[in-house]
């Protein structure tokens, strides 16, 4: 099965997410799937677009980033990948990138899981905007 993980970053950066994709994605690969990270180029200047790591198929889109790494909006988008892979996992509901790439998967029908990260944090999050609109 062709499994495809999003989220608007992944390795090298560290973060809870971003090790929680790694280690899910290395445990898919172990059990014979192929698995693909659509991640963005954001803060990853110096990194290949398209790189391996552990078997995992990593593909960086360009994008910009207004202010919140949440906020980063992808300027191309991976149709031809998309419509290739057999199951969409999108991370975040809170991330404007994971939202538009599943939006694609769903135009083409591929089916969508969407990760929901710690809605009951929410409520004390730092920026406001995802503090008022994100737990509801």
């Amino acid at each position: 099965m062709k499994i495809m993980h999003v989220h608007h970053t992944f390795h090298p950066v560290l973060g809870g997410v971003e090790r929680a994709i790694q280690k899910i994605c290395e445990e898919l690969v172990k059990l014979g799937h192929e698995v693909h990270v659509i991640t963005s180029t954001y803060s990853m200047h110096n990194m290949p677009r398209h790189e391996e790591l552990n078997d995992i198929h990593i593909h960086r889109v360009k994008a910009w980033t207004l202010h919140f790494p949440d906020l980063t909006i992808p300027r191309e988008m991976p149709r031809e990948l998309v419509k290739e892979v057999d199951v969409v996992h999108g991370w975040s509901q809170n991330s404007y990138f994971t939202y538009r790439i599943c939006r694609e998967a769903k135009r083409v029908c591929k089916p969508v899981i969407m990760y929901f990260l710690g809605v009951d944090y929410l409520k004390n999050h730092y920026n406001p905007i995802i503090r008022v609109f994100g737990y509801a």
